[in-house]
């Protein structure tokens, strides 16, 4: 029975999940900072989490559908598709299927959101789902035709957090938009950080992520990796620098002695694609922390 329903997990990537929930609960801990909190705290929590692990299983499922033809056997525990249609461990028509299951999942789940919190959080699902059509399906497939990286840094860094913070403060006039700056930013790096991986898996597929891009303009795979690198770098000293500009002289210190481990950034992840993407996402993590602790 196991090994029928192992497939579907490892399509899911339950690992993904730290890439979206702290951006939910961010939203939510804003809320909660800002006395928008509502007295079902962490029944409401709950719920969102759950939102968001059906919202992860749609995402990850149409991205092994629309790249079944484009994905490599080389990947890492972050990055790189499942692999489950690239194995043939899965039928694609039945992850076609299961994709419009999951969806309607979601839908539900969404509609639950919305009489349990507010009518308003249950935009996220058109919100959602435009950016997931936007970023992998054709004809716009910007996965691969560039500009990905904004789609992913939307959904990450504005739906998430927005989703959240309505979920437990029960409204959405006093979402506070302009803190989620920094994990807009956080959520361009991260997606810059998983690509690095698949460099050669995305150059020979013709794809257009900041990489590939990148090894075309300077032509060897260690200039692409560094340029990569060094934009990773900046989109997160700018995330930390919107936090600082967001607080007072205590918030601007207690931010620069949280956010020093940047420092040291260059000096010890080298070359190594997945130690990168471990210390941007402990990096995102402190940013969001540090909005959350030191917001007004």
């Amino acid at each position: 029975m196991f090994a029928k329903i192992r497939p579907w997990i490892r399509a899911a990537r339950p690992l993904a999940f730290g890439n979206l929930a702290p951006n939910v609960l961010f939203g939510a801990a804003l809320a909660i900072r800002r006395g928008a909190a509502s007295e079902d705290i962490k029944a409401e929590v709950a719920l969102a989490l759950l939102w968001t692990a059906s919202l992860q299983v749609v995402i990850l499922y149409a991205n092994d559908y629309f790249d079944r033809e484009t994905d490599s056997k080389t990947r890492t525990l972050f990055s790189g598709g499942s692999g489950v249609l690239v194995e043939g461990l899965l039928d694609p028509r039945a992850l076609q299927r299961a994709i419009g299951i999951a969806i309607g999942v979601l839908a539900i789940t969404t509609i639950w959101v919305g009489t349990v919190a507010a009518w308003t959080a249950t935009l996220a699902l058109p919100a959602a789902l435009l950016l997931i059509y936007l970023y992998t399906a054709p004809p716009f497939q910007m996965s691969h035709r560039g500009g990905g990286e904004w789609l992913q840094g939307a959904g990450t860094g504005i739906v998430l957090p927005a989703f959240g913070y309505i979920c437990v403060a029960h409204a959405g006039a006093s979402i506070p938009w302009s803190l989620f700056a920094a994990p807009l930013l956080f959520g361009v790096a991260g997606n810059i950080s998983t690509a690095m991986p698949d460099l050669a898996a995305d150059s020979a597929a013709n794809k257009r992520s900041l990489p590939v891009r990148a090894l075309r303009r300077f032509g060897t795979e260690r200039q692409a990796l560094t340029v990569s690198l060094a934009c990773i770098t900046l989109l997160d000293a700018v995330g930390f620098a919107l936090v600082i500009f967001r607080q007072g002289t205590l918030g601007a210190a207690s931010t620069l002695l949280i956010g020093a481990p940047a420092i040291l950034w260059l000096r010890f992840v080298r070359r190594s694609s997945v130690r990168i993407i471990v210390v941007h996402a402990l990096l995102a993590l402190v940013g969001l922390m540090a909005l959350v602790l030191l917001s007004p």
